[in-house]
């Protein structure tokens, strides 16, 4: 079912256009949300190789505008680091400059020293981000289902994210979507789905 969009790879040419999604799903305190234009184009360009998927879509109607996308696969955490040892001066200057954002990252920081955390085993494929326009009804119904066809296409066991515990929009959307709770993890839930897998 194509609920009125079209699958894209997203290349270089459309990191602006998706960093400005990003930006806009994101409340102001939030750090990969409100870390500046810039530095988020950096931070997406680090999920174009490997064994990532970062895949868009476009209204059927209108195929030049991206309506949201998803980053997902293998290797998300390594990634994120080499993001953050690659970019250091630039996300010193981002809190610096943040003093809000920078004061809840370390709350987060210092609640997931203090709060006991689940022990679980993390999911080989994880969904890194998955952000749609705002006011664009099923895009990110529409993406889920790309990412669950890959899954089921693909002998994918089983697909886990992380969400905040107060976005209470994305944990509806999660549950909707057949993904469930596995553990606690510093302010956040840590969510799987699983498939089956083709003898």
């Amino acid at each position: 079912m194509s609920l009125g969009f079209k699958c894209i790879d997203i290349g270089l040419d459309k990191l602006e256009e998706a960093a400005a999604i990003h930006a806009a799903s994101y409340p102001a305190d939030h750090v990969s949300g409100s870390m500046g234009h810039d530095l988020i184009v950096e931070y997406y360009s680090g999920f174009l190789t490997g064994k990532n998927f970062f895949l868009g879509c476009v209204s059927e109607d209108s195929i030049t505008e991206l309506m949201g996308v998803v980053v997902f696969g293998k290797g998300m955490p390594l990634n994120i680091t080499e993001f953050k040892s690659k970019n250091r001066s630039k996300l010193i200057k981002f809190f610096l400059s943040n003093p809000r954002v920078f004061f809840r990252f370390l709350l987060k920081r210092f609640a997931g020293y203090i709060q006991k955390s689940d022990r679980f085993d993390e999911a080989e494929n994880i969904i890194l981000s998955i952000v749609v326009r705002e006011n664009v009804v099923g895009a990110g119904s529409f993406l889920m289902g790309l990412v669950d066809d890959y899954c089921a296409t693909n002998n994918v066991c089983k697909l886990g994210l992380y969400v905040s515990c107060s976005n209470v929009r994305a944990l509806n959307f999660y549950y909707k979507t057949g993904f469930k709770v596995r553990a606690f993890v510093s302010g956040q839930y840590y969510m799987e789905k699983n498939f089956r897998v083709s003898e």
